[in-house]
């Protein structure tokens, strides 16, 4: 493990999220390397990854009671990465939300408060009362 290339060791999080081109980068990095071990796979793997990910890495780990394959390693940073994207996505649908020609303050504020309910705790609070009155003025 001493004779190891670190500096080429391909990363992963931040603005780099494509789990399946990083584990192509990472795969051909333990050939060259001659890693194969799954222990020091992780390692690496670990080395590799941004704060968030070596969080929910490490969890993977505890649970399974045993080191993760990189596979395993994949779909836990897919995983990871959609329910982002899906937060955020959630958030966006819900700030560009506006009242629906014809429809009432009541129907509004009942599918207002459905998606709102659907919002994580701290992205309720990034909502504001301007963001309310925008969504009743229609576009």
């Amino acid at each position: 493990m001493s004779d190891v290339d670190t500096k080429t060791l391909p990363s992963i999080g931040g603005l780099r999220r494509d789990a399946e081109i990083w584990q192509f980068r990472i795969e051909q990095w333990f050939k060259r390397e001659r890693i194969t071990n799954d222990e020091d796979k992780f390692s690496y793997i670990i080395s590799s990854a941004e704060d968030d990910l070596v969080r929910v890495l490490k969890m993977k780990e505890n649970e399974l009671g045993k080191t993760p394959t990189l596979d395993v390693c994949v779909e836990v940073i897919k995983k990871k990465y959609w329910r982002e994207n899906e937060k955020e996505d959630k958030l966006r649908q819900f700030k560009r939300m506006t009242i629906e020609p014809r429809e009432t303050v009541y129907d509004f504020n009942t599918r207002y408060l459905n998606l709102y309910d659907l919002l994580e705790n701290e992205d309720r609070a990034s909502i504001s009362v301007i963001d309310y009155e925008n969504a009743l003025t229609p576009r």
